[in-house]
């Protein structure tokens, strides 16, 4: 498995934010280093030029079957045994500038024994290599502990972990590294030294897992010059060297004022190995897609066609940066430690405590109070408009006073299905096990074909009213003060309800605006039937105005019983889900991923492939990570997560296997009818399993 990648414009940038997770990160390196990289990479002795530099005694430790690799060791190796000439006595005697020559620039002599520099801070023992080294001032800031590394080409570091609890950063000066990183969970199958002896934090494996079958993760990258890579503590690693190589480690505890490793204090007190951190399965992001965004500026320059494009990538945009919110929250973290039984996060976790419930209660008081005004509202519109009919006989105005009584109306049963929605308690919740939130979609369909039925019989009215000759109507002062005061209150109730999403909300702010147009019609018609002494355009009004709101209501119905049936949901709710359980690094591919309506929220269906190695305890916290996740985004009733270790299984469902099935038999069967020669074993497998599990 590759190592993710954190791109990133500046050291600060890095340590705004350090990772929870092992990653590449890449844009570390100022220009002096890089400068410095290729000079070292022409030759090695521009490192001893300096004269106290060149004499510095430095620790050797040997890569060879027999020698220890521990330090404590190594005044008990006679440099004798390695070269056949004679020099310093034992290996901890030997100079820096004796190390180059003999075990970088005259490694081929010396093969198979390599040497090599580890553990050993060669920049501050040097004030020369300090000058020629500039440190970066985010890592000075942190007060780092720091070594070099120097090795010749085939120098292998055993898999094994920092007898530290601090994270280590390694910049890659010249030459190239291969890197394994492996998380702690895997701790018990590395074969480990035992827990008394001083190479306990050492696999007795080396570069490379004997068995590739074992159940563990290992994620394995190349460093060239300029590159680094973040470990935190706790996690095993090894490296081998592809070529001279010369790096430098700093270990760093996080700043306070920084995210912290959630589990950083754990790992401290317990085993250190047994804690399975949750970043460790989010990737890294900082907003790669962003570059996508148009600006408001751009857009109006835009044509129409292609505005509309824009917005909608605008709008999935917005959708992934929700997404990127809640898994940089606290939220997923605290999530996994409940399934582990491990304690919530420190105050240095950035915080988002669990987000959909937070905006659930916030949304359902901003519902409650549109309701209870958008009622009063009604009952007061209602007794003027009343007023105005007693001194009227205008269909029209009549038509606007059924619609009116029709308002309230629907203001009571959307407000008595949102609070019978909003009611929970013990004996409800084994009633109505995933709630009651399909009531207000319910309301708002009962209370649609009461006024398509009602504005039947305006319409009906208004048609018998025009076969006669009609008298022209009167429209009293008071009447138009009413209608005009009407259009004012429902405009400003239509742009406040506009885009709270809920679908008793959505059906008044449609209300109101019907209410805007039907308004402005009623006193039109009749007025100007009395100012040009056209009778009949009153009636007309009327018939224009019921068909008007049979139409609305007739899509409304539709739209919200289409919804109760399990219509797909929009692309942009897909896209999101979809960016949402991809950005979890153990998900290998998605194989099968349905979002459908159940009222006004969305039930979310998906089939992850996780590796086959991971074992049950693992893959159930990392599926339970992810459905409860997707449950908290904006607009999710309910997740279903399934896992998978093979993409090519057939849909866990039984209609979606059933066709499946019919796919695979009419393959089959044009396959037959086809002239050519194709093999046939593969589909007839994949039939089979089809057909076992259906």
């Amino acid at each position: 498995m590759k190592l993710n990648s954190l791109p990133v414009k500046s050291a600060d940038e890095f340590f705004k934010c350090i990772p929870f997770n092992s990653c590449f990160v890449s844009g570390l390196f100022t220009q002096p280093w890089l400068n410095i990289s290729r000079a070292i990479e022409a030759d090695f002795d521009i490192l001893t030029r300096d004269e106290h530099t060149a004499n510095i005694t430095v620790p050797i430790e040997i890569q060879q079957p027999g020698f220890p690799l521990s330090a404590d060791s190594r005044h008990e190796i006679p440099l004798s045994e390695l070269v056949p000439y004679q020099y310093p006595k034992y290996l901890n005697e030997i100079t820096l500038d004796l190390f180059i020559k003999l075990f970088i620039q005259n490694q081929q002599q010396l093969k198979p024994k390599i040497g090599y520099l580890a553990q050993f801070d060669l920049i501050a023992a040097s004030p020369y290599l300090q000058r020629m080294f500039p440190m970066i001032p985010e890592l000075h800031r942190l007060k780092p502990k720091s070594s070099s590394w120097l090795g010749p080409q085939s120098t292998l570091t055993p898999i094994h972990r920092d007898a530290t609890t601090e994270g280590n950063l390694l910049l890659q000066v010249t030459g190239s590294k291969r890197v394994n990183v492996i998380d702690p969970i895997y701790a018990d199958k590395l074969n480990l030294h035992p827990d008394n002896s001083p190479m306990r934090n050492f696999s007795r494996f080396l570069d490379e897992l004997p068995n590739a079958h074992l159940p563990i993760q290992v994620e394995s990258g190349v460093l060239n010059p300029g590159d680094a890579v973040y470990i935190p503590p706790g996690y095993y690693h090894s490296f081998k060297s592809l070529s001279d190589s010369f790096s430098v480690n700093f270990w760093f505890q996080k700043s306070s004022s920084r995210p912290s490793s959630p589990f950083s204090e754990r790992r401290r007190t317990v085993h250190q190995h047994n804690v399975h951190n949750v970043h460790r399965i989010i990737s890294p992001t900082l907003r790669q897609f962003e570059f996508a965004r148009k600006s408001e500026r751009d857009l109006k320059k835009m044509p129409k066609k292609i505005k509309s494009f824009y917005q909608k990538q605008n709008e999935i945009l917005d959708a992934y940066a929700s997404v990127d919110d809640l898994l940089e929250s606290s939220y997923p973290h605290d999530v996994l430690a409940r399934l582990r039984g491990i304690a919530a996060g420190d105050e240095q976790t950035p915080l988002l405590h669990f987000p959909s419930e937070q905006n659930e209660k916030n949304h359902n008081k901003t519902v409650n109070v549109v309701l209870n005004v958008n009622l009063i509202i009604n009952i007061l519109l209602l007794g003027a408009k009343g007023a105005a009919v007693l001194l009227s006989d205008s269909v029209s105005l009549f038509a606007s006073l059924v619609e009116s009584v029709l308002d309230l109306l629907s203001s009571l049963i959307i407000y008595g299905t949102t609070l019978c929605a909003g009611h929970r308690d013990d004996s409800t919740r084994f009633k109505y096990p995933v709630g009651k939130q399909r009531f207000e979609p319910l309301g708002v369909i009962i209370f649609s074909v009461f006024m398509i039925g009602s504005f039947l019989q305006v319409l009906f009215e208004s048609i018998s009213r025009l076969q006669h000759i009609p008298i022209t109507t009167l429209l009293p002062l008071a009447g138009i003060l009413s209608m005009v005061i009407t259009v004012i209150v429902k405009a400003f109730i239509w742009v406040f309800c506009f885009k709270i999403k809920s679908s008793g909300v959505q059906a008044i702010a449609q209300d109101s605006l019907n209410d805007v147009v039907f308004n402005i019609i009623s006193l039109s018609f009749p007025y100007m039937g009395q100012v040009l002494n056209i009778p009949q355009l009153d009636p007309i009004g009327g018939i224009i105005l019921s068909l008007y709101i049979i139409i609305e209501w007739t899509g409304t119905l539709i739209d919200n019983f289409s919804r109760l049936s399990g219509r797909v949901a929009d692309p942009v709710e897909l896209s999101k889900v979809l960016y949402c359980v991809t950005r979890f690094t153990p998900v290998q591919s998605v194989s099968y991923i349905e979002c459908y309506h159940v009222g006004d929220n969305v039930i979310v269906e998906v089939d992850v492939v996780l590796p086959p190695s991971v074992s049950l305890p693992v893959a159930h916290d990392w599926g339970e990570t992810i459905q409860y996740v997707i449950e908290s985004l904006e607009g999710i009733e309910r997740g279903f997560v399934h896992l998978d270790y093979n993409p090519t299984n057939p849909p866990g469902h039984k209609m979606q296997a059933s066709m499946a099935v019919e796919r695979e038999k009419k393959k089959r069967f044009q396959r037959q009818n086809s002239s050519e020669s194709v093999p046939q074993h593969f589909d007839q497998e994949g039939l089979a399993r089809v057909n076992e599990i259906v």
